[in-house]
């Protein structure tokens, strides 16, 4: 195998896992078991670049991408040299709603559309819908 193959390999799982992570965070607020008004955030989707992580959240009492006062949910690993952004800024968080709507909160992108997903020359550009 190549190495372009394999960095391939690690983007495209690294885009799945993302899109896994969203899917199940909306699924989790929309299920609202911490009884949540419509506009307080639910659970959130955070990376963890340091320790190649994404956590799911259940939102309880802690800020909204930490792990402390907050339910992990699930845990996914990514592969070193993954970076996840929207244009040029990293992306660190994405926020739900009991609705499973995407909410604006402090350091988290507020948007799912053209999402960059990369490792060195291989990007993939997503939008999860």
């Amino acid at each position: 195998l190549t190495s372009s193959w394999i960095t391939r390999s690690q983007v495209n799982n690294a885009s799945s896992i993302l899109k896994t992570a969203v899917f199940q965070a909306r699924v989790a607020a929309i299920r609202n078991t911490n009884n949540k008004t419509s506009t307080a955030i639910a659970t959130s989707v955070c990376i963890d670049y340091s320790n190649k992580v994404i956590h799911i959240l259940r939102i309880k009492s802690g800020t909204t991408c930490s792990t402390s006062g907050n339910e992990i949910l699930k845990s996914m690993t990514f592969s070193e040299g993954i970076t996840i952004k929207k244009d040029t800024s990293l992306v660190n968080c994405f926020a739900f709603s009991t609705t499973g709507i995407l909410m604006s909160a402090s350091s988290c992108t507020a948007t799912l559309d053209d999402i960059k997903v990369k490792k060195n020359d291989d990007e993939i550009k997503i939008n999860i819908v």
